[in-house]
C-alpha cells in the first residue's frame, strides 16, 4: 500500500507524462491532514503554461483503488506567474491550504 506522499509523487509523475506542459507539481497540505484518512484527497498543485489564468480552482478526483491509489485527489492548474503570486503574497490558497517547501520530484 503507498503512503499519502508516494501516491502524491506517482499521480505528478503521471500528471507529468500525460501532459508535458507541466513543468513544475508541489504538494499542497491541508490542515488537519491524517496519512491514515483515505476519505481526505491528495492536494497537488500543477504549474503549466498552457491553463488560464483563472486564480485557484481544484479539480477533485475520485480513488483509483484497483491501480493501488487509495485517496481521491485534488488538481490545480495555474500559470507561472499565478505561482509568482503565491510565492509573494498577492495570490493566496484556500483557507488551511499550505504549499510544500519543495516541488515533487518524481523518479528522484
Amino acid at each position: 500500500m503507498l503512503s499519502r506522499e508516494e501516491t502524491a509523487v506517482v499521480l505528478a509523475k503521471a500528471h507529468m507524462d500525460v501532459d508535458p506542459s507541466i513543468t513544475i507539481v508541489y504538494r499542497i497540505h491541508v490542515e488537519d491532514e491524517r496519512e491514515d484518512d483515505f476519505a481526505t484527497p491528495i492536494h497537488l498543485l500543477e504549474v503549466t503554461e498552457m491553463t488560464p489564468e483563472a486564480g485557484i480552482v481544484p479539480v477533485g478526483f475520485g480513488a483509483r483503488k484497483r491501480d493501488g491509489l487509495l485517496y481521491p485527489s485534488v488538481v490545480v492548474q495555474i500559470t507561472p506567474g499565478e505561482l509568482e503570486r503565491i510565492q509573494g503574497g498577492s495570490l493566496a490558497l484556500p483557507g488551511g491550504w499550505r504549499l510544500d517547501d519543495r516541488p515533487i520530484r518524481p523518479g528522484n
